[in-house]
């Protein structure tokens, strides 16, 4: 007998062997009398623990979904306070930027328009009113962001007092632009009431003061950035170096109306004439 019959054989007889076996346990698990007694509250148990379980699994899969929700709508609204806050820092830095531009060639034409001076002041009533339709600009589009920073979500306090802060900034600037206009718009009636006056750089102060002035003040706070800089900078820059000026000199500038515990505007107006004469403007 071959190898090959000899392997066919030995697998009829581990199947009929096993067949065997099979059938003789399932004939007397069949014949075996099995009694499955249940009572109520073990039932009841069983019923709770499955209910139990798929409790727990559907509260699992609900606060997960709630999660993701959560998480993304959480996402969302930081990117698009995110992006309203830079559309409004570049809107209002843009419209100031523009006021103080205004500003700067007002004060040019109220220096220079003994030339022609009708026509000077009517050309600077004109910026005025420029410069009022301006920040009205501003005044809309600051409201416009408020409008819709409300609109769009429910914030809560500590998101109101970030927001807040940040409007605040642009609060501050916006009342110094408004106030230097009331300044101007007294400045032009001034100048109107007195044209015939030649109106220029004629400072009646001791040269002492002059000459001071120019060489320490100018010279740290550097004649560009008063020109180009707002008010309330040059004013704080000024502060920051009184430690460092002479007494006697705080005191001439007190006598002619200069300083009053902090820069005065005529002292504002005096930094910037010196700085335009040192540029050459």
């Amino acid at each position: 007998m071959s190898d090959k019959n000899k392997s066919g054989l030995w697998e009829w007889v581990k199947s009929i062997s096993t067949l065997v076996v099979v059938g003789v346990l399932s004939y007397k698990i069949y014949l075996t009398p099995i009694n499955l007694t249940v009572d109520f509250p073990t039932l009841l148990s069983l019923l709770l623990a499955l209910f139990s379980v798929g409790l727990a699994a559907l509260f699992y899969f609900k606060a997960t979904d709630t999660s993701n929700t959560f998480y993304d709508n959480t996402y969302n609204f930081t990117k698009d306070i995110a992006q309203l806050l830079v559309k409004m820092e570049s809107g209002f830095g843009e419209r100031l930027r523009n006021l103080d531009e205004g500003y700067s060639s007002m004060r040019q034409s109220l220096q220079n328009y003994n030339e022609k001076p009708n026509t000077k002041v009517e050309e600077t009533k004109k910026k005025i009113e420029t410069e009022k339709t301006e920040m009205e600009k501003v005044v809309q589009e600051r409201n416009q962001i408020i409008e819709t920073l409300i609109e769009r979500a429910n914030l809560q306090e500590e998101e109101k007092s970030s927001i807040t802060e940040q409007l605040k900034e642009k609060e501050i600037e916006l009342s110094e632009a408004q106030k230097e206009l009331g300044r101007m718009n007294k400045r032009l009636f001034l100048e109107r009431m007195d044209r015939k006056r030649p109106k220029k750089l004629t400072i009646d102060f001791n040269s002492g003061v002059i000459d001071f002035t120019r060489s320490h003040v100018i010279k740290q706070l550097g004649a560009e950035r008063i020109l180009e800089a707002p008010r309330s900078y040059i004013s704080k820059r000024f502060s920051s170096l009184l430690n460092e000026l002479p007494r006697q000199y705080i005191e001439d500038l007190e006598r002619e109306g200069l300083f009053n515990n902090g820069l005065t505007y005529k002292g504002y107006r005096l930094l910037k004439d010196l700085a335009e004469q040192d540029v050459g403007v």
